[in-house]
């Protein structure tokens, strides 16, 4: 529909803006938006199950999508991601995921701009988390684990994002930064029990 595009389009377009005001990430990012297609699906496992194929065929590693049930007069939209297993670290959070509480909205979007900035004002801060936990993810693959840290502290501190809205797989990741920094801080003569040590202060 339109209005699904219109959604698509705005969360690509920002985070991409937000992509090439970063030069050091440039490189090290691909987002790809056209001639992806639809994730299909009418529950998560479905969708999940989709976005894993789709993250195989084209060799992603996160995959961004979401759904809208049409519920007059507000409408709901639920963003969700796909974390390939290729990444390592917090195996737990690879999978599907929804990023934060479902939002409601009033339809349509694409022509209607007063409807459009009112999803705007709570969609924004979504987009700026989940902007920066796939920065933060992408310099964690690059043995980064402080400008990694520093990407996920930021998706942690964006205003208006819940503890109860998805915040959980943030800190997995976060931790398995805090533990990727460690191990690499650790000196030869230090024993694995002394590094776990480390790790947890």
């Amino acid at each position: 529909s339109a209005d699904a595009a219109w959604l698509s389009n705005y969360m690509y377009e920002t985070m991409h803006a937000r992509l090439n005001a970063n030069t050091e990430l440039v490189p090290m990012i691909d987002i790809e938006h056209a001639n992806i297609g639809v994730i299909q699906g009418t529950t998560a496992e479905q969708r999940a199950d989709n976005a894993a194929l789709l993250a195989q065929r084209i060799n992603a590693d996160i995959v961004v999508y979401g759904y809208v049930v049409h519920r007059a007069p507000y409408h709901r939209f639920a963003p969700e991601f796909y974390i390939s297993p290729r990444l390592t670290g917090a195996e737990e959070s690879t999978g599907r995921t929804a990023f934060g509480a479902v939002m409601r909205m009033k339809l349509p979007i694409a022509n209607r701009p007063e409807n459009a900035v009112a999803l705007t004002a709570e969609f924004m801060p979504r987009i700026e988390a989940l902007t920066r936990f796939v920065f933060g993810l992408a310099y964690l693959k690059a043995d980064n684990e402080n400008a990694a840290l520093t990407q996920l502290e930021a998706a942690r501190d964006v205003p208006q994002w819940a503890e109860s809205q998805g915040k959980e797989v943030l800190y997995l990741w976060m931790g398995t930064a805090y533990l990727e920094r460690a191990r690499r801080q650790r000196t030869p003569d230090q024993s694995p029990c002394d590094a776990v040590m480390t790790r947890a202060s």
